[in-house]
């Protein structure tokens, strides 16, 4: 994975904008309780303008890509600045693959159905443009779709399996 990456000790927000937004899914790969009781406003409802959000062709989660609809946007969740460990996002490295580019890009807080003005630079995944043929770009991903029908499958298929290869390989948070 290509990734633009923070100084040792700082974690960077990030943009989750798929299977990440789930609470059941985090907890299982960070092995810690999620959302964090931080604050409220340690995670939160976001938007990414300028993308679309479509499933990977035979798979229960999306890729993001540049949209082509200029008035494009994804909603996801933000996590703000150190909640997630340098471990921690070792392991969503990890956990989101090859497949997708760790990018820089300006995200901004919903408040009810309307957009904060001010952007927050954060960090995303997003799909590799030489993958896109593996995507279903006349679809949405639908994330309450997701939730009903995959969620338990996923975990059980997914997360559980990459969470324990990453402790076999020594990858996990001592701390967690």
């Amino acid at each position: 994975m290509k990734s633009s990456t923070a100084t040792p000790t700082t974690v960077p927000p990030i943009f989750v904008y798929g299977t990440l937004m789930n609470s059941q899914v985090v907890s299982v790969l960070l092995n810690r309780s999620w959302p964090p009781t931080i604050d409220d406003v340690s995670v939160q409802p976001a938007r990414l303008y300028g993308y679309s959000r479509h499933p990977v062709k035979n798979c229960v989660f999306p890729a993001i890509v540049p949209s082509t609809n200029a008035a494009g946007f994804v909603n996801g969740m933000l996590v703000a600045e150190n909640i997630l460990t340098p471990a921690e996002m070792d392991m969503m490295d990890w956990y989101e693959s090859d497949e997708y580019n760790r990018v820089t890009v300006p995200v901004n807080i919903l408040e009810g159905d309307s957009c904060n003005k001010d952007s927050i630079m954060a960090q995303v995944y997003v799909w590799r443009d030489d993958l896109t043929s593996h995507l279903e770009l006349d679809q949405e991903w639908s994330y309450d779709r997701f939730c009903e029908k995959d969620l338990e499958w996923y975990l059980d298929h997914t997360v559980r399996p990459c969470r324990a290869d990453m402790e076999r390989r020594g990858m996990t948070d001592p701390t967690s």
